[in-house]
């Protein structure tokens, strides 16, 4: 590790430990509830207290009806179901209804879970895994070269009670840990399969490295440390070993040393057990039989979700895996195909490895796997995203002719989601794109947008390729917004053009300054009312007019002119476009000020302005040397709306005062003074 890459690392720990040590001075629960806890976490903080020396029976029945309680608040009422429900489910028009949040940690005693900060965390996530969990702790190395590394077991909803045989198991093993501790066991209160299981994991590792490691394997002595150091090249994005078949007729054969994909299959295929240089193979290799090259580092298309590393600051920025793909394959496979196109390698390493027993999970006979293999093709093999990652060529490539985007709600996301639509026209020319959403006005005159369709317009023949775009950055809170949208249809970020039609609205003065107060829903985001009515008081005492803009149910303050709730999307896009500075909150009304480039003022708290600006003339207002500052972006997925401060002071807010944003308008207007 050279030494900028070591202080990162420093950096990053100790920035992990003052918001720790902020967390701590949380209130009790009573003082929490007042501060606007809801009823499932108030009653899980207390089912945690009475958990404490609580028997297994107790313990199992308190977790499940907490987490069906929390996935019953989670859930939308029946009427909302009916109305997202897809009538034609074949078109994969759903978005997936699936959350990292649900998740609850089982209690374990205190030999067991790991509180250290771990080199390595190995995600395990457990279905139908009850004898296959027994050999794979059988064979686990505890020492582990030196590394510090913790296992986290995920039940899935097991229905084998995988998660106590796992604690069982190990407390066999107690004996052997000599005062060190193995992990955590984390419990699904719905099977949300293995991509989403592995998301539940990597959500709680606190190893810099992640490797996910199904429960049917059994790993060898040194298995983990050759993983981490292929990773420790920062042009790696993902790892996979040599795995060996455990059982059967080709007991000890080669299972898999990577993959390659395969037009006559339509699939990847298994190096060393299916295929070898794209050439079938009647029989799978040995070790001892293998090509020479088998037996070498070296890089491949994609490697499996048996066992495969990756570093953990990477795969929370591509989101991990898809939430698209349920239980039934190919999950492994976009997530190869997501880290490629991002620019990184995707390698192999013979130096580190395991034995797979096959099928336990009966996953490739699952009701989901035509699902989850008509997702993959419509993303990657109709859109022609696969052939650039690949080494065979199809002989004809298809000419994508129309593709339908999809964005249903709020207008400010749909707004930026049609920024990939010039993208798109640009990578497939003379390419139709349809846009599917409820916030049609949005996309009123766009030229990048050929037709906005409504729900019952759409079917199988109206496109080629299929983008559903709602929840797209929800799923990748450490991802700048744009950059998400960009890699959902696979084009580059520069090419996205944001726009907005406009319309006149003749009620405004000659020069301006346009304020926007919100409210939105989200704690921390919205700065107190009264600071914005002494900026828009100081604004007025020096001649500037003031207009105050926003949606319906928003607040206004001393203006010259209230538009809040008077105007359409397009107006407020023309009085915005002609003001001579913005000053509100991160919204809809900022991201057209970005859209036409007007200087703003713009306050965050619980949102990083990292992953949101897109223009240089906003300049961002947050507090100073606050550590927990942008803390919606540490949320589980999918991160909707932050509603609870994490410790219960809002200081993000407290501490922006008025002076602060005062220094900063007035910057802003010397500075178009100076250009105009």
């Amino acid at each position: 590790m050279s030494n900028h890459e070591k202080k990162v690392v420093r950096e990053q720990r100790l920035r992990q430990e003052k918001i720790k040590q902020a967390l701590a001075k949380k209130p009790s629960s009573l003082h929490v509830r007042n501060r606007g806890l809801s009823s499932h976490q108030i009653q899980q903080q207390l089912n945690r207290q009475r958990l404490h020396g609580a028997d297994k029976k107790t313990i199992r029945e308190t977790l499940k009806r907490d987490t069906l309680s929390l996935y019953s608040e989670n859930r939308p009422s029946k009427a909302n179901r009916a109305k997202k429900e897809n009538p034609q489910p074949g078109l994969l028009l759903g978005t997936p209804n699936v959350t990292t949040q649900l998740s609850v940690e089982y209690p374990t005693p205190n030999w067991f879970k790991y509180t250290e900060k771990a080199d390595v965390s190995v995600i395990v996530p457990l279905f139908k895994s009850k004898e296959a969990v027994r050999n794979l702790i059988r064979s686990w190395d505890v020492k582990n070269n030196g590394l510090k590394v913790e296992m986290i077991f995920v039940d899935d909803e097991c229905p084998q009670d995988s998660k106590d045989m796992a604690l069982r198991l190990w407390g066999v093993r107690k004996h052997e840990l000599e005062g060190a501790q193995v992990g955590k066991i984390y419990y699904n209160p719905s099977n949300m399969g293995f991509g989403m299981a592995c998301n539940v994991g990597a959500e709680n590792a606190t190893g810099e490295y992640l490797i996910f490691l199904n429960a049917d394997t059994l790993v060898t002595k040194g298995w983990v440390e050759p993983m981490v150091e292929v990773l420790k090249d920062p042009e790696v994005g993902l790892v996979g070993n040599l795995q060996l078949k455990k059982g059967g007729p080709w007991d000890g054969s080669i299972d898999s040393a990577g993959s390659e994909w395969t037009w006559s299959s339509m699939s990847f295929s298994h190096i060393g057990r299916h295929t070898f240089k794209h050439k079938h193979l009647a029989t799978p290799f040995y070790p001892d039989n293998a090509p020479p090259e088998l037996m070498q580092p070296g890089p491949r298309e994609m490697v499996t979700g048996c066992c495969v590393g990756v570093r953990r600051e990477l795969f929370k920025h591509i989101g991990g895996f898809n939430p698209n793909y349920r239980k039934g394959y190919w999950e492994d496979s976009d997530l190869s195909m997501t880290v490629r196109e991002k620019g990184y390698k995707v390698m192999y390493t013979p130096h580190s490895k395991i034995y797979h027993v096959l099928g336990h999970s009966g996953s490739g006979n699952h009701r989901f796997h035509s699902h989850n293999r008509q997702f993959f093709m419509n993303k990657w093999v109709n859109s022609c995203r696969i052939d650039p990652l690949i080494a065979s060529q199809r002989k004809t490539k298809p000419k994508v002719g129309t593709i339908l985007l999809r964005r249903r709600e709020a207008i400010g996301d749909v707004l930026l989601a049609s920024a990939v639509a010039p993208a798109l026209k640009k990578k497939y020319p003379k390419c139709e794109i349809l846009f599917n959403t409820r916030c049609p006005e949005v996309l009123k005159n766009n030229p990048f947008i050929d037709k906005v369709v409504k729900d019952e317009e759409v079917s199988e023949r109206s496109f080629q390729v299929y983008y559903n775009l709602d929840m797209i950055y929800e799923q990748r809170p450490h991802a700048h917004i744009l950059e998400a949208y960009a890699d959902a249809v696979g084009v580059d970020q520069e090419d996205c053009i944001i726009h907005l039609s406009t319309e006149p609205y003749k009620n405004v003065p000659p020069e301006y300054v346009v304020i926007h107060v919100g409210p939105t829903a989200w704690a921390g985001r919205n700065w107190d009312l009264p600071k914005f009515e002494t900026i828009a008081s100081r604004l007025r005492s020096e001649g500037h007019k003031v207009v105050c803009v926003g949606s319906k149910g928003n607040k206004s303050v001393p203006c010259d002119v209230d538009l809040v709730g008077k105007t359409s999307i397009s107006e407020l896009g023309s009085v915005i476009k002609g003001a001579k500075l913005f000053v509100g909150i991160d919204s809809f009304p900022m991201h057209v000020a970005q859209t036409f480039d007007v200087p703003g003022a713009c306050f965050f708290g619980s949102i990083d302005p990292s992953k949101r600006l897109f223009s240089n003339n906003i300049t961002p207002i947050t507090a100073k040397g606050l550590e927990c500052l942008g803390c919606h972006h540490r949320k589980p997925t999918p991160s909707v709306v932050t509603n609870i401060c994490e410790t219960a002071t809002l200081d993000c807010i407290d501490m922006v005062n008025v002076e602060q944003m005062w220094e900063t308008v007035q910057s802003q207007l010397r500075k178009g003074c100076s250009v105009g």
